[in-house]
């Protein structure tokens, strides 16, 4: 059965929804936030009782070995 599913790209701080949400993504972007945890406690806003908050980081720890392998 599909689904419909509403997919919203806003800057978080100022996004102000009017309803609350099931699922809240962070693929590959809290490396880049200057205030991860800031960023992490504003988005429990934008959650369900039962949301969930899904965190993809890089695999930096093999990027960096990769490099190192080079030399």
């Amino acid at each position: 059965k599909k689904k419909k599913i509403n997919v919203f790209t806003k800057e978080l701080l100022k996004f102000k929804p009017t309803k609350k949400f099931d699922l809240v993504t962070f693929n590959k972007v809290l490396e880049h936030v200057y205030d991860p945890l800031k960023m992490l406690k504003n988005s429990k806003r934008l959650l369900k009782n039962k949301g969930v908050i899904y965190i993809e980081l890089p695999d930096v720890e093999a990027k960096i070995k990769g490099k190192l392998d080079k030399n």
